[in-house]
């Protein structure tokens, strides 16, 4: 009976601590900070912020750096062992469980001289190159309850000597901050009070219960008990039992929802690194456009397009990263149900981001000369484009195949006008499918085996422009043509004439 009855109370206590892990909707929550204003000057040097020394701290906003938008200006000569910052509070009405700080930077870098951050007082070196503007980040973990933290972007100087005027600029400066409800800690708290005065009732029924079985021990001894007794062993053995497979098709119900929550975010993952290589992708291809259509105002429309379809790229894929992260820490609160659905929400996400992309790729083909140098006209390969299928079919863009196809393409084809008038309409062609047949092939190695006999012919004969010298207009003309009806009598009327002489012979 003992062991009956301590069994139940464990089952009971599992039952209790599952049911926090269940509700999860609203405990979380990401927030964006001002990046540019609000900041005050710092220093932990005996030169105070604008003091009297002949280099006084400051901090200030300014746009002598060239960058486009207002940079955080921090100058000045800290002493030694010290640091000259620019400070901000950051305050919440929840508590604050993680703060992400990221910027662009331009500093001097040295050994006595180089730019930390700080966030709660705690340090981090920026790694960037001297006096060149570089990216860095810094991440802490705070343990709440916390409800304000404070971010210090800094210079610090090792430097025995004094007197020198010091700069370092911060531009594009992000903060965010990961909340968790104040609401959500009190009543996971609450649940775990609860848990543990129904674990001391437990205790004190398990000791009542003990001492119940030991009065129903003694009188067992009667002979005319002798039977009860070993009917109600056997009943209590058979409660164990079943206690015991209910507990096993738990344990497997929650390994199995583990299992699917973890593949979904792995294949989250994947689909969230596509995204952030097309958004960057995208940003290139749209900066690229517009670059080319300030000199081309009949372009600008497309140019602003592509550019505002790059910021939805860039914003979805930080969006799927999001809810990625989201996945991951509700998979780690053995909230199974939540993390795939999150994980389902990241995967969208990520794909809006490369459908994004994909339309500023098609938009920036459609600019006929945004890709072409000045002088001479040659389209170079685009960042992750090329020969999209034929590096799919190869396995990489160093493939001897898809090296022929580019040096063609460059060295032969667009050195005359009349080829480079026939790539631009070409690509425009081309890329409107190419991605989509390049992502199945990565799926489907079968399909992929296909199209890499398929393309065999072709290759073939291309092959034959190496041996001819093409100097005019006409010669591309006359050989381009040729090449394009070989094509043509190799994949469509060859085999037609296959298919009636079977015909025929049936």
């Amino acid at each position: 009976m003992k062991k009956v009855f301590a069994y139940s109370t464990l089952a009971l206590f599992a039952v209790i601590l599952m049911v926090p892990a269940s509700s999860g909707a609203g405990e979380t929550r990401i927030q964006s900070h001002d990046g540019i204003d609000g900041w005050e000057c710092w220093t932990d040097s005996p030169h105070n912020c604008n003091g009297i020394n002949k280099y006084p701290i400051s901090v200030s906003k300014t746009s002598e750096d060239g960058q486009p938008s207002p940079s955080l200006l921090i100058s000045g000569d800290p002493s030694k062992n010290t640091r000259a910052c620019a400070e901000k509070t950051i305050t919440s009405d929840w508590y604050i469980q993680k703060v992400t700080l990221s910027f662009d930077i331009k500093s001097p870098i040295n050994k006595y001289k180089f730019p930390v951050t700080a966030i709660d007082n705690t340090e981090k070196k920026a790694s960037v190159p001297n006096w060149t503007w570089s990216s860095g980040s810094h991440t802490k973990s705070i343990n709440y309850p916390d409800n304000d933290v404070t971010v210090q972007l800094c210079l610090k100087d090792i430097a025995p000597a004094c007197c020198s005027d010091l700069q370092v600029y911060y531009d594009n400066i992000k903060i965010t901050t990961t909340e968790v409800n104040p609401a959500y800690v009190e009543a996971q708290e609450e649940v775990e009070r609860q848990a543990e005065q129904e674990t001391a009732d437990a205790a004190v029924a398990a000791d009542a219960a003990e001492k119940a079985a030991e009065a129903a021990a003694e009188l067992a001894k009667e002979a005319e008990r002798e039977a009860e007794a070993q009917e109600a062993i056997a009943e209590a053995e058979e409660r164990k039992a079943e206690a015991e497979e209910r507990k096993a098709e738990a344990d497997e119900d929650r390994a199995d929802a583990a299992e699917r929550s973890e593949m979904a975010i792995e294949r989250s993952k994947i689909a969230a690194e596509k995204a952030m290589f097309a958004a960057d992708r995208a940003a290139v291809d749209a900066q690229k456009a517009l670059e080319y259509a300030n000199s081309e105002a009949v372009f600008l429309t497309e140019a602003a397009e592509a550019k505002e379809l790059a910021l939805k790229a860039m914003k979805k894929a930080d969006e799927a990263r999001e809810r990625l992260d989201e996945a991951e820490r509700a998979l780690e609160l053995h909230q199974q149900d939540r993390a795939q659905e999150k994980a389902e929400d990241a995967r969208d996400a990520a794909d809006d981001a490369i459908r994004f992309a994909d339309q500023v790729r098609l938009i920036s083909l459609s600019i006929p000369s945004s890709f072409a140098e000045s002088s001479g006209g040659v389209v170079p390969d685009q960042p992750g484009g090329g020969c999209l299928i034929a590096t799919a079919t190869f396995g990489s863009e160093m493939a001897p195949q898809v090296q022929f196809l580019r040096e063609l393409r460059d060295n032969t084809v667009l050195q005359t006008e009349s080829g480079t008038s026939f790539m631009t309409g070409f690509n425009q062609f081309y890329y409107s499918f190419s991605p989509y047949v390049a992502d199945y092939e990565r799926e489907n190695p079968a399909f992929k085996e296909t199209v890499k006999l398929a393309l065999t012919p072709m290759l073939t004969s291309l092959t034959l422009l190496q041996y001819v010298d093409i100097d005019s207009e006409s010669e591309m003309l006359g050989y381009g043509i040729g090449v394009i009806l070989l094509n043509i009598g190799m994949y469509f009327v060859a085999p037609a004439i296959l298919v009636m002489n079977i015909r025929k012979l049936i």
